[in-house]
């Protein structure tokens, strides 16, 4: 799950136990755990649909905000619009690592995504650019690019950041490794 890197102290001291997101489906479910890099884990405690207008000062208090903030934030929904309220707990600082395959096993693997070599070059070449302006370069729907960078994240050759993406250690090597 997304968060400004503004947030991450409050999180792991535990101040920060709420956010809201406008999402059309909930993206989150209770009982989930959702990396927040480079920070560590959240757990989700509760996920609801609220009115935006019954959001009180306290509730914009956990999340981090004023309730100015979070309303400049979300950008600026009306009070009767319904918003995704999300309950967490910071879950620590362990972070699963991806999968220990060997280099065949990833070549196996990204045999199936014959997009994959191009996406990782392209993240090489521009990272930190978000998402939307990337995929406009591949000529593919934000939506789908950014399940295709999840796949390739799975395997350990991405990580996400605040705004885009960036290659992993083993993405540099495995690129290297191909066209060095």
């Amino acid at each position: 799950m997304l968060f400004r890197h503004e947030f991450h102290p409050g999180i792991a001291d535990g101040s920060i136990t709420c956010t809201y997101r406008r999402w059309k489906r909930p993206q989150a479910r209770p009982g989930g755990r959702y990396r927040v890099a480079p920070l560590g884990m959240i757990e989700v405690t509760a996920v609801s649909t609220v009115h935006f207008g019954g959001i009180t000062q306290a509730d914009a208090a956990r999340c981090g905000l004023s309730l100015d903030a979070l309303t400049r934030d979300l950008r600026e929904p009306s009070a009767d619009e319904l918003v995704h309220r999300i309950d967490f707990r910071f879950a620590g600082r362990d972070m699963p690592a991806p999968p220990d395959l060997s280099d065949e096993v990833l070549e196996r693997k990204l045999a199936r995504y014959p997009w994959a070599d191009d996406f990782l070059r392209l993240i090489d070449s521009r990272p930190g650019v978000a998402a939307r302006l990337i995929c406009q370069d591949v000529r593919r729907d934000r939506k789908s690019f950014k399940a295709d960078v999840r796949k390739l994240k799975a395997l350990g050759l991405t990580e996400s950041l605040e705004v885009g993406y960036r290659l992993s250690a083993r993405g540099h090597r495995w690129l290297r490794d191909r066209y060095d």
